[in-house]
């Protein structure tokens, strides 16, 4: 008899919006992801290692997506499902995650989020002359506007969602250098459309990384566009009151 180890967040888990058996099917993928963080398993997969139907799967997979707890991407004939929202919440400080699953679940999603320090003995060699070198590259350097922007923007969010280290702090300058290089919007208008999404109701538990805003959604669009065309109104008003 196989053995899974699966990761269901607090917050899903007390979704009172879901049921008990959309829970497990996100569960369920948490065992089967791959190296890039995305479930490929199909319907019929799934079905068979949850003793479930597919139309089953089908109506639990469209309550998460609905919720929010997971995207699905189409490539061709391939279908890919994606977690990266919940799973940055778990390791954002978002969820308490029992060790042993933890390294797993770190491991399978190493690649995409560059998750660092992880205390796994899996991929030791027994040859000890096989040793890895693992070069530090210089930190990259930012320009003031953008540096002096970093601690207001980052205090729209939940303390423990700030980035924890120098690597992730560096990620969220290069999304606030990006977004001012290559989609025009300075850091003042990038703090005020942040504080913008934030404030929403709906978007303000789906908002929880300013990494977000280089991600692409189901159509293609970085999320950037997406709340700057969102939230247009509102950045124009917030330009033409003369108190501001």
């Amino acid at each position: 008899m196989n053995s899974y180890l699966g990761v269901i967040p607090e917050e899903l888990l007390r979704d009172d919006s879901l049921s008990a058996n959309a829970k497990l099917l996100f569960a369920q993928i948490t065992t089967t992801l791959e190296e890039d963080g995305s479930c490929t398993q199909s319907n019929i997969e799934l079905a068979k290692s949850m003793s479930a139907s597919d139309r089953a799967i089908r109506k639990w997979l469209e309550e998460l997506k609905k919720n929010g707890y997971c995207e699905v991407q189409v490539e061709g004939k391939k279908r890919k499902i994606l977690i990266q929202n919940k799973a940055e919440q778990i390791f954002q400080g978002g969820t308490n995650v029992p060790g042993k699953v933890e390294r797993m679940f770190r491991v399978a999603l190493l690649y995409k989020y560059n998750i660092n320090n992880i205390n796994t003995n899996t991929n030791k060699k027994n040859n000890k002359n096989n040793k890895v070198v693992v070069k530090k590259s210089k930190p990259k350097e930012f320009e003031k506007i953008v540096l002096d922007a970093y601690d207001h923007i980052v205090d729209l969010f939940p303390k423990n969602f700030h980035p924890k280290d120098a690597k992730k702090k560096e990620q969220w300058l290069s999304v606030i250098d990006k977004m001012n290089r290559d989609d025009k919007v300075d850091p003042r208008t990038l703090y005020i459309l942040v504080k913008l999404i934030r404030n929403d109701s709906f978007w303000r538990d789906q908002f929880l990384s300013l990494l977000k805003l280089k991600r692409r959604n189901k159509d293609g669009i970085t999320y950037g566009q997406y709340f700057i065309n969102r939230f247009r109104k509102e950045l124009t008003d917030f330009y033409n009151d003369k108190k501001h």
